[in-house]
């Protein structure tokens, strides 16, 4: 007897699971754009912010978002940032985004006033269902800068 070779019949998919499987992809796509936006973004900012904002403060920086890198509307937007090395950015208790906020703030009203105006005006705006052709639009803007 001869090798009879079977035919599985393949389950076709239902809308709901071709749907399911179509946002997985576009999941993972924005993921990757993100991580993209990030390395080109921090390229980016690196070349040109060297240390801390702080006056007097020499220290290497790292980039602070005003409005939570969480946000995508506002990740890469560079009114979102400013240059903090790492104590001022977590740890100090007399000026520090995040271990002094309050003192943080009226830092940012007294010396960089247009940010401390857009951060002000955007912290509470929220970036839902942002469709992938954005990021996308993200990550070829930031080339371009």
């Amino acid at each position: 007897m001869g090798w009879v070779r079977s035919r599985k019949r393949h389950k076709q998919k239902s809308p709901s699971e071709e749907d399911d499987r179509n946002h997985k992809e576009n999941q993972m796509n924005k993921k990757s754009l993100i991580i993209k936006a990030d390395a080109l973004f921090a390229t980016f900012w690196h070349r040109h912010h060297k240390c801390c904002a702080i006056e007097g403060c020499n220290n290497p920086c790292e980039l602070c978002h005003l409005i939570s890198r969480g946000n995508h509307l506002f990740r890469w937007d560079p009114r979102n940032i400013i240059n903090l090395c790492s104590w001022h950015h977590k740890n100090s208790k007399l000026l520090s985004h995040h271990g002094s906020p309050e003192a943080f703030k009226e830092w940012m009203k007294q010396n960089k006033p247009e940010q401390y105006e857009f951060w002000q005006s955007n912290k509470n705006k929220i970036g839902v269902s942002i469709p992938e052709y954005w990021y996308r639009e993200q990550v070829e803007e930031i080339k371009s800068w």
